[in-house]
């Protein structure tokens, strides 16, 4: 423990020579590891290919489970995502230092004294007899092995390894790999599996992996084999062999890793790991973090405070993974990024947050799915394993598009956005339609609703709205003013299956509905069962709060209550179906109170901000408040729920700042700041800083808001004033006040 401590010290003193503040050091990758947080915390470059970590658990979605009585794990895979939920993808590529030459895929190895830090992972082995050590470029893990007190050391690698054996629908599968010995210290070969969260198709992982000291023995199953390097290349076809060495050895390994092919792998390695200085690729790690990190920086003195914001925004750029040169389905002259896990969950907070501190990441992303576009017909909601799948709302890319087309992100061609857009609206997917476009879209179009004949149909008649609402947005900036019109029409229709019924004392309900415009009373809804240990269904009487688990309830991850109040892109028009201003504040004072609100859940996500569409943001405030404080913690299970790609920490990030947008829509909604000052340091160059005057815990309310000295009359704020740059100032009171009387803009 010792010897990373010192390894920790070192890094931190030599960083000084290239930034005054390097955030990377206000950054715990191990916030959300417990709990449902799901957090990758591998090295790992921003939106980096290669994600190396430790797999602890076959059923864990980022492979890792936190030390416990049971500390073992069977070694460190090469690809992960982060935050997500649903079956478990990837862990691919398994490579793991031990003292014998054991083989099995079930073998797992003690750990202990884990260190954890961004760009840098490493944990004690066997009772603390091989310290292992590990780092990343974009597509290359640097590993670093120091045996001590062995006659004989080996490396294991197993590419029959990956996580979800064991996941029902969703597991993977294997379906063949090899390992072949290129010379005594190179060896190459692939993993290839089928299935996971998306169902997906079969997937390949290729790799090129070169030690610094030549190994002496290879052994494969109980056979040492012995080989002429000198000849031919060598090949273990079942892909699993263990690398021997002499005793007490340090070892280096570079694990380069490709989609297209083992070439490819080391033409990765070549071009961005030619050198073996271990050091240095971790302090090049955290610069490109803390460069990107400080983007926003915040006067915050707390250090458990500080972790917690910067951590959120290190989750918040994990994934999409940057495959750039790496697409073996279709050939594609843009960047590439495949890992959208999924658009349903970031479309909210996510991509809005990286508008701000990385626009460029968003011109590749959206120039990614329109390459996808081309190939498929429809714009992907979801993508892993370099397939398409599972889209769980609308075709929810439809307001990534419209929010960077109303913030004036660059490099995208819009015509050929809306073209796509109006694709994936008008033409129905059929069998396909769990994973492309819009399922019972003819129906939607048709009668205006998605009926009871489809699943999730409420949730899709809701969420097909606001995605007309964004083709609407689109359409009339590019001066296409009949089809905005046609659209502004559509995303009405969630207005369809609003029931004008009263319960407890709340008006009206998304509500499902027949073909024939019949309301439909009971419905057949999915549970978990405790004595099957799995989902199952019955009918049950119709509720506001009956809950839609799966794929084929009537709302997907949600009940009525939370979905009637999703109407993000028309809130007066929701304000008006509820009876008015006075009923509107009655009905979220009881959603809040009788605790009907889900802060893990993205369908809520903007439930808290709709006070303010009321003249009543101080309300919005005081939620948003008592949420921050009592779910976001510095802890191992800070994070309530999965962080779904980002999205729980992107939401945390917002309203920290004080500005929460609506995506798709050119506006944020004010909030209380939770620092005294916050610097956003925009593409333009300019600068954006919030400020906040009376700064004390109990001063919950705002009094008033200055924009570059002047009095701001607006409980929002564009996106074009935030991008002039300037000083937003709140000043806070410690008792009720009467700020934002005035209509919001």
């Amino acid at each position: 423990m010792r010897h990373i401590v010192l390894v920790l010290l070192s890094f931190l003193c030599f960083q000084k020579t290239y930034s005054q503040h390097d955030f990377s050091n206000d950054v715990d990758p191990l916030i959300g590891s417990m709990g449902e947080g799901n957090i990758f915390i591998g090295p790992t470059l921003p939106f980096g290919m290669v994600k190396p970590g430790p797999d602890c658990s076959l059923n864990s979605n980022s492979g890792y489970v936190a030390p416990s009585k049971d500390s073992s794990m069977f070694g460190i895979s090469h690809t992960h995502v982060s935050g997500t939920g649903g079956g478990p993808k990837y862990g691919n590529i398994l490579v793991c230092p031990q003292l014998s030459s054991n083989l099995s895929s079930n073998y797992k190895i003690y750990r202990q004294n884990e260190a954890v830090s961004v760009g840098y992972y490493s944990t004690e082995l066997e009772n603390k007899n091989i310290l292992l050590e590990l780092t990343a470029t974009n597509s290359v893990a640097f590993h670093k092995y120091k045996f001590k007190n062995s006659e004989k050391s080996f490396v294991r690698f197993d590419l029959n390894h990956h996580l979800g054996k064991e996941n029902s629908n969703e597991s993977q599968y294997l379906v063949g790999s090899e390992l072949e010995i290129l010379s005594q210290t190179e060896l190459c070969g692939y993993t290839r599996v089928r299935g996971g969260w998306n169902q997906g198709e079969t997937y390949t992982v290729f790799f090129y992996a070169v030690f610094d000291v030549p190994f002496d023995s290879v052994y494969n199953g109980s056979t040492t084999l012995k080989f002429d390097y000198n000849s031919s290349k060598n090949t273990v076809v079942d892909g699993i062999a263990a690398f021997g060495f002499k005793n007490n050895a340090e070892v280096k390994l570079k694990v380069a890793i490709s989609y297209n092919s083992s070439a490819k792998a080391k033409q990765n390695l070549v071009r961005e790991l030619p050198e073996w200085n271990f050091g240095q690729v971790v302090l090049d790690a955290r610069k490109k973090w803390s460069d990107l990190l400080g983007r926003i920086e915040i006067d915050e003195s707390d250090l458990n405070k500080r972790k917690i914001f910067y951590t959120t925004l290190y989750h918040s750029c994990l994934i999409p993974s940057d495959r750039t040169g790496e697409n073996p389905v279709f050939e594609s002259h843009n960047a590439y990024y495949d890992d959208f896990y999924a658009i349903w969950d970031t479309y909210r907070t996510v991509f809005p947050l990286l508008t701000i501190i990385t626009p460029i990441r968003v011109t590749g992303m959206i120039n990614s799915l329109l390459d996808s576009y081309k190939i498929y017909g429809f714009l992907p909601d979801a993508s892993s394993g370099n397939c398409i799948g599972l889209t769980q709302g609308g075709t929810n890319a439809d307001v990534v598009i419209a929010d960077a087309f109303i913030k004036d992100i660059k490099g995208i061609d819009y015509n050929l956005a809306l073209k796509a857009m109006m694709d994936g609206s008008e033409n129905d997917p059929g069998y396909f339609h769990r994973f492309l476009g819009r399922g019972g879209v003819n129906e939607y179009n048709n009668n205006g609703y998605v009926s009871y004949n489809h699943e999730r149909h409420c949730t899709r008649t809701v969420e097909y709205a606001l995605c007309d609402y964004s083709i609407y947005k689109v359409a009339k900036g590019l001066g296409k003013n009949s089809i905005a019109d046609k659209y502004l029409q559509r995303s009405s229709n969630w207005k369809n299956i609003w029931r004008d019924t009263v319960i407890n004392n709340a008006k009206g309900f998304i509500w499902p509905k027949t073909i024939d415009g019949k309301w439909v009373d009971s419905t057949y809804q999915t549970y978990w069962s405790d004595v099957t240990y799995k989902f199952e269904k019955e009918k049950r009487i119709f509720t506001p709060n009956s809950f839609g688990w799966g794929w084929d309830d009537v709302f997907y991850e949600g009940n009525s209550n939370q979905y009637s109040l999703h109407i993000m892109h028309d809130v007066p028009a929701l304000i008006e179906k509820c009876g008015g201003a006075l009923s509107f504040e009655n009905r979220l004072d009881t959603f809040f109170a009788k605790k009907y609100y889900d802060v893990t859940n993205e369908p809520c996500f903007f439930t808290p901000v709709l006070y303010h569409f009321i003249g009543k943001p101080n309300k919005s405030n005081l939620i948003i408040d008592q949420i921050l404080n009592s779910k976001f913690t510095h802890q191992k299970d800070g994070i309530p729920g999965n962080d779904d790609s980002g999205a729980m920490s992107s939401w945390f990030a917002f309203h920290a700042m004080g500005l929460y947008p609506n995506a798709g829509q050119n506006y944020y909604l004010l909030t209380s700041p939770k620092y005294k000052s916050i610097e956003i340091k925009l593409d333009n160059g300019n600068k954006f800083i919030v400020n906040t005057k009376n700064f004390d815990a109990k001063n919950k309310y705002v009094k008033k808001v200055y924009l570059n000295g002047k009095i701001f009359n607006s409980t929002s704020i564009t996106h074009q004033e935030i991008m002039k740059g300037g000083a937003l100032t709140f000043e806070m009171s410690a008792t009720e006040t009467d700020w934002g009387i005035i209509k919001n803009r």
